[in-house]
């Protein structure tokens, strides 16, 4: 905020009120506590915002459960940061509106709760009991009549019930004229005093959720709650597949030659592969330990035949390898 030649220049703080920081869902179902600890509200009326704190009390609603805030006590208190915008002029507890409707139009909490007590000096209140409210009357009695009240759903942070109570006064300037004390009007009464803060009317503006809105986000609360221990559930299981997929391709990517042999696989590791043989000393073609085990050799068929090795399908634990008589290359048996 600024003041430039006399005005008084703030940024646009707050929100409507409709909504605030929601406690969402955890483990434990639907937040039931504030995600916040306090909020600015803007005040089309008084244009200026003012600061909505939490009260710790929590109030029902067509059965959901909220949490009410308030405006503080000392919320229409002058201060240096806000008397340049006629908060507390002249007195706590009002708010000076002549500069933006030019002329003496104040703002207060009705029956000037938590106001300045000499503005009960002139003026008479009386409540619909037909109770009088005097100085000695304490605000706390009518604190939850008269004050502004905001109560708040936590996880969703939505505001289901709302009161905004103002009062509207006016005062009268005197007379144009050096040392009068003349009311500037008398068509209603001559004899009305000047610069006394009077009251006009005072308003409560109401809003509350709807019944079908209420019973439909009843429904949510009641359904969230039955899927806590699902969703529990399916966490842990959850857990435990990625922990069993992880364990598979782990023993997947070792390959066949990094796992364990079972009890019936033929040993083949006292045989060499092909690629493994020397070729500088090759070996005799019918030597039984330069050949894959799931070989053997065929005796020729006749002269002129060669020697022929076909695949054969073993008998664990047994190798059945016959006896064969090698034939240089390039050569056959007569």
């Amino acid at each position: 905020s600024d003041v430039q030649d006399g005005v008084w220049c703030e940024g646009f703080v707050g929100t409507a009120g409709q909504a605030f920081e929601p406690a969402g869902v955890d483990m434990q179902g639907l937040g039931d506590e504030l995600a916040f600890g306090q909020q600015d509200v803007f005040v089309t009326q008084a244009m200026m915002n003012v600061t909505l704190f939490p009260t710790g009390e929590t109030v029902e609603t067509q059965g959901i459960d909220l949490k009410r805030l308030r405006v503080s006590p000392d919320g229409l208190d002058r201060t240096p940061w806000t008397e340049g915008k006629g908060v507390g002029f002249p007195v706590d507890g009002v708010v000076c509106l002549a500069f933006q409707f030019g002329f003496l139009l104040f703002m207060s909490r009705p029956m000037f709760v938590y106001a300045d007590k000499s503005l009960l000096d002139n003026v008479r209140f009386f409540q619909r009991d037909g109770t009088e409210i005097t100085r000695d009357t304490p605000d706390a009695d009518l604190v939850d009549t008269y004050d502004t009240l905001v109560d708040v759903e936590p996880a969703s942070g939505l505001s289901m019930r709302a009161n905004k109570r103002l009062m509207a006064t006016v005062a009268l300037t005197t007379e144009a004229v050096p040392g009068s004390t003349t009311a500037t009007s008398n068509l209603v009464n001559p004899t009305m005093p000047a610069n006394v803060i009077m009251p006009l009317y005072w308003v409560d503006e109401q809003a509350e959720i709807p019944s079908d809105s209420a019973d439909s986000f009843k429904h949510v609360v009641r359904l969230s709650r039955a899927m806590l221990p699902v969703l529990v559930v399916g966490v842990v299981l959850g857990v435990l597949l990625w922990n069993a997929a992880g364990f598979i391709l782990n023993a997947a990517s070792k390959g066949p030659d990094q796992a364990s042999p079972s009890p019936n696989s033929v040993e083949t590791a006292s045989h060499p592969s092909a690629n493994s043989i020397d070729k500088d000393k090759p070996a005799p073609l019918g030597s039984p330990d330069q050949m894959p085990a799931q070989f053997v050799f065929l005796q020729p068929q006749g002269p002129g035949q060669p020697v022929m090795a076909a695949p054969m399908q073993l008998q664990p634990p047994q190798m059945l390898i016959s006896s064969v008589v090698a034939a240089p290359v390039g050569q056959t048996f007569a």
